[in-house]
């Protein structure tokens, strides 16, 4: 069984097919993961677009912005 918790309604997936396919998909987003490591490397990386996006004014540049959203 599965149990998908959604935004406004919740899913009990039982038929063994559609099980499956959540398996399989759950194993490969794990597989896709990035390790410990990686996640804090992803995470500087974004902190310094973030600060060099930055002008000298303080503002965000038009193209920063629209990654810090």
């Amino acid at each position: 069984m599965v149990y998908v918790e959604r935004f406004t309604s919740d899913l009990y997936v039982e038929k063994r097919f559609d099980v499956l396919l959540y398996g399989d998909m759950h194993a490969h987003l794990q597989a896709r993961a990035l390790s410990s490591d990686g996640i804090r490397q992803l995470i500087a990386e974004a902190i310094k677009a973030y600060v060099v996006g930055r002008n000298a004014s303080g503002t965000m540049s038009p193209r920063s912005s629209a990654v810090a959203r």
